[in-house]
C-alpha cells in the first residue's frame, strides 16, 4: 500500500509540475499577446495623432492665408523715432513683452492693443498679431489680424514700457476685416 501511496504521490508531483508549466506557458503567451496588442493600439493612436496634427497644420495655414488675402496689408511704419525709446527685433521679445502692449499709430495716437500672438506653423516665431481696436472697456473692441511687418516695436531705454507703432488710423483698422479665431 505504501508503494501505491508513493508511486500516486509521485504520478501527482510530476502531473502538478507539467500542469504548472503549461499554466506559465500560458500566462507568458497571454502577456505577449496583450504587449503586442498594446504596442499595435499605441502606434495606431501615434499615426492618428500625426495625421490630426498634420490636417490641423494644414489648416491653421489655410486660415493664416485666408487672413492676408481677406484684407489689403496695411502701410508698413517707416523712420519711426521716439525719445527714450530704441527698435527691437521680434526675436528680441517674448509673448509676456507683447501681449497687452499698448499700439499706436504714427502720430502717437492710442489705437489698440495686442490681444494675442499667433504662432507660425513651426511654432518658432510670431506670424501674426491680433490688435484690438475701439470699444470700451472691453467691450465692442474690433479684432484685427496683422502681419509682423506692419508693426514697428519698441522698448523704453529703461527696458520697463513697449510701445507698437503702426502707419494706420484707429479707423482704418476699424475698417479692416474681423478676425474670426
Amino acid at each position: 500500500m505504501k508503494h501505491i501511496l508513493a508511486s500516486s504521490l509521485i504520478a501527482m508531483s510530476v502531473s502538478a509540475g507539467a500542469l504548472a508549466q503549461q499554466a506559465a506557458d500560458e500566462v507568458e503567451t497571454s502577456v505577449k499577446n496583450a504587449a503586442q496588442s498594446v504596442e499595435n493600439t499605441v502606434e495606431k493612436a501615434a499615426a492618428e495623432t500625426e495625421l490630426a496634427a498634420e490636417n490641423a497644420a494644414q489648416e491653421v495655414d489655410a486660415m493664416g492665408e485666408k487672413i492676408v488675402a481677406d484684407r489689403p496689408m496695411l502701410r508698413s511704419p517707416t523712420n519711426i523715432v521716439r525719445d527714450g525709446y530704441m527698435p527691437l527685433e521680434p526675436a528680441d521679445l517674448t509673448t509676456e513683452d507683447l501681449t497687452g502692449a499698448r499700439v499706436y499709430g504714427a502720430n502717437d495716437e492710442d489705437i489698440g492693443e495686442i490681444d494675442e500672438l499667433l504662432l507660425s506653423e513651426d511654432g518658432k516665431s510670431i506670424d501674426r498679431v491680433i490688435v484690438d481696436v475701439g470699444g470700451f472697456l472691453g467691450m465692442g473692441e474690433h479684432e484685427v489680424a496683422v502681419t509682423m511687418e506692419e508693426l514697428h516695436i519698441m522698448r523704453s531705454d529703461d527696458g520697463s514700457d513697449f510701445r507698437v507703432y503702426m502707419d494706420a488710423t484707429e479707423e482704418e483698422l476699424e475698417a479692416q476685416p474681423e478676425y474670426e479665431g
